[in-house]
């Protein structure tokens, strides 16, 4: 009776958390100060590079794990610990979902230019397109997760 185990979460918990992502993203993107920081640019380019060759090589379990830092230190980015934190407790929880996505060529693809377009947003301190992206960013996870599932 040891082990890991994996939790299933129902459609509504799915929604609710989703919607608590979403909040706490636009929010770290409202107070994140543009341009960032020069060091958090250029660490955000070298961790996206990384991303990419990962994808290149088709390398899922290298690109879950750079995707975990991007965001990591992206969201660090909005200067409140608190929000970061928050932010990245229910990334986690939904880890499950968010694997769903990487599998697929497509979704990685977009999800990969939707990194580079968080960084020029937040380079070009363009706020509206940054928290359009936050919140879009995380939709392809809950979808390709919600079709997988066989809901009774």
């Amino acid at each position: 009776n040891k082990g890991a185990t994996v939790r299933d979460f129902s459609v509504r918990e799915i929604e609710e958390v989703y919607e608590i992502r979403e909040v706490l993203q636009a929010r770290a993107a409202e107070r994140m100060p543009l341009p960032a920081a020069p060091q958090v640019i250029a660490e955000l380019i070298d961790i996206q590079g990384q991303h990419d060759a990962a994808a290149a090589e088709r390398n899922l379990r290298r690109i879950s794990q750079i995707n975990d830092r991007f965001h990591s230190v992206f969201y660090a980015a909005c200067g409140n610990t608190h929000l970061a934190s928050a932010i990245n407790y229910y990334f986690y929880l939904m880890r499950a979902m968010r694997l769903y996505p990487i599998a697929d060529p497509t979704i990685l693809a977009n999800a990969q230019e939707e990194h580079w377009a968080m960084i020029r947003a937040v380079e070009t301190r363009d706020r509206k397109t940054l928290i359009d992206l936050c919140v879009r960013h995380i939709q392809p996870s809950k979808r390709a997760y919600l079709m997988t599932q066989s809901w009774t």
